[in-house]
């Protein structure tokens, strides 16, 4: 799929141009989870759907739990920042994933409901693993369009399940069409001249980008129609 040494020597090469590149996804994806968070606090609601928070604390837990791989034998200072990164990005995810056991109006028992999330939880990462297994991908660039696409494509059945916009926001929305969901993409085929040759990735981004839209789309039209029915 890629060599390592080259993708490394393509990032000394381009630093700078690599640095606005994964910008993008990062500013976009901690905005995105640091608004989901404070929905959380403000509305006693939750922020993000499920299924992102899974994907993302999947993702980034297993990212961490790699550190002899990513700081000692990779070693390159973009990959070191990404394992920083994600040990915070791991810490907001938990407080996300809590707040769907928190404020979940199921009528369920709290620990009823914390086995529920945890079935789940434990289905991601067997998932996850297995995955990576099938794959080639030392430098995670799978895994990491994996969880963009995960932080996008849950957007719009949770904003239609619940029926309002309560819980969300626009910085929100558009922290989501912004980075995941289009932005964010654009390191990983600049790093991976295989991956930017494959019409299968770019089928993945276009589609992702689309939900992401879409997203942005009926949150609005909610706000609309929660403002007129005030």
């Amino acid at each position: 799929m890629y060599h390592v040494d080259d993708v490394l020597t393509r990032i000394d090469v381009h630093t700078t141009t690599v640095i606005i590149l994964v910008l993008f996804g990062w500013i976009g994806g901690f905005m995105q989870i640091g608004e989901a968070m404070r929905l959380g606090i403000r509305q006693r609601v939750a922020g993000q759907p499920l299924g992102t928070t899974i994907v993302m604390l999947t993702h980034d837990l297993t990212f961490t739990a790699h550190y002899h791989h990513f700081v000692d034998e990779i070693g390159h200072p973009m990959f070191v920042l990404f394992w920083v990164g994600m040990l915070t990005s791991n810490v907001i995810e938990l407080v996300l994933l809590w707040h769907w056991v928190r404020f979940q109006h199921t009528g369920l028992p709290t620990p009823a409901v914390l086995l529920i999330v945890g079935v789940y939880q434990g289905l991601a990462f067997a998932l996850w693993w297995w995955t990576q297994s099938l794959f080639d991908d030392p430098l995670d660039f799978v895994g990491l369009t994996i969880v963009q696409v995960g932080a996008v494509v849950f957007g719009v059945p949770m904003l239609l399940g619940r029926g309002t916009s309560r819980g969300s926001s626009r910085v929100f929305v558009w922290a989501t069409l912004l980075g995941p969901g289009s932005l964010g993409f654009l390191f990983i085929p600049y790093l991976a001249p295989a991956i930017r040759a494959s019409w299968q990735f770019w089928c993945v981004v276009a589609v992702t980008f689309t939900c992401a839209l879409t997203f942005v789309v009926v949150y609005e039209r909610l706000r609309n129609t929660d403002q007129f029915t005030a």
